[in-house]
């Protein structure tokens, strides 16, 4: 008797609300926590969860939720729903079903707490975060930028100066100008939204083709690129023009990294135990320090000479998109592994 009491009161005076149903749903007990994260106890008592949740409180997600629970599975995650002063109220919400000795259901016990602070404050922190890295791609826009722009006033004065073409002068002005032009049009890719089809693919036939085109480009610097594709390698559903974009940064930076001959390989294979095709570039270059790799897809940055830094961040916004996960494995003097996976259709 003792320990009853001792779990009753424990129950009771919980931090956590707690509520207890009978076996059709309906609420039979509630704790102090619970009573006040909710309404009046007269409003609560008999009612049914399905009608608290749903009816009054209006969470879209909870008949769903509401027939896992019923089947007799255990179901947590997080619920939000719109008080009437237009608040949102984040909920973290366990539901269990209790059974007998005959594996039947006798009671539900459900577990909530208000998160709403919590995810006030995880917003504040992504808000803060988003605007840190705008303020870092601004600036960066503005010296990546500035520094053409100051090659073109510079001879344009010169040629007004003199008063005469120069042929010298121009090629320099139009190298220029496109490296204007690629800078844009990389930030254009990251920024304009785009109305695109995912289709099924085959990304054994896109490696291919990447691997085609760039053939000729590898042979020039004696790099030879080699493939070990997975047969009967599952489609993914993607957007084809952009994960070929991404295979064509990936081949290509590993090209860039090698100052002497050697091999590029490409493979493919399929992770039964994640359920993902996966794709990796591994090159024989020079490799990079773990402080490199942290700052890999950071727009800017850039270990090549005439790069912008933002083929990775594009890279990685794709596959982001895709539902994907790009990883680095690099070490100084040995050569650089990429790994994208990519979630099946």
């Amino acid at each position: 008797m003792k320990n009853w009491l001792i779990t009753s009161f424990a129950v009771a005076h919980s931090p956590t609300g707690i509520f207890i149903t009978d076996h059709q749903g309906k609420i039979k007990y509630i704790n102090q926590k619970f009573m006040e994260q909710k309404h009046a106890p007269q409003e609560v008592f008999g009612l049914h969860l399905y009608d608290l949740y749903t009816k009054k409180l209006g969470v879209k997600r909870f008949p769903k939720i509401w027939n896992e629970v019923y089947r007799g599975e255990k179901w947590n995650g997080e619920i939000s729903y719109v008080q009437e002063d237009g608040e949102t109220v984040w909920e973290q919400l366990a539901l269990m079903p209790v059974k007998n000795d005959q594996d039947e259901i006798i009671h539900y016990i459900g577990l909530s707490e208000d998160i709403s602070q919590r995810k006030q404050s995880e917003m504040m922190l992504k808000n803060s975060e988003m605007l840190s890295a705008l303020g870092q791609l601004a600036a960066g826009i503005a010296h990546e930028i500035r520094n053409p722009l100051t090659s073109l006033k510079g001879f344009l004065q010169l040629m007004m100066q003199e008063e005469t073409y120069k042929k010298e002068y121009m090629d320099v002005m139009m190298s220029e100008f496109n490296r204007l032009e690629l800078i844009i049009s990389e930030l254009l890719i990251l920024a304009k939204p785009k109305v695109v089809k995912y289709e099924n693919k085959q990304i054994n036939l896109i490696l291919q083709d990447v691997c085609t085109l760039l053939h000729t480009q590898a042979i020039l610097k004696n790099i030879t690129i080699s493939t070990d594709f997975e047969e009967k390698l599952p489609v993914v559903h993607c957007i084809e023009k952009d994960m070929k974009q991404v295979f064509i940064n990936m081949v290509k930076n590993s090209i860039e990294a090698m100052d002497d001959p050697g091999s590029i390989l490409v493979v493919s294979k399929f992770d039964p135990d994640t359920n993902q095709v996966v794709v990796q570039v591994i090159d024989e270059g020079k490799g990079m320090p773990k402080d490199r790799l942290t700052r890999i897809s950071e727009p800017f940055y850039t270990t090549k000479e005439k790069g912008t830094g933002l083929g990775l961040m594009v890279s990685h916004k794709i596959i982001s998109n895709h539902k994907g996960s790009i990883s680095y494995d690099s070490e100084e003097g040995k050569g650089t592994t990429v790994e994208i996976r990519l979630p099946l259709s």
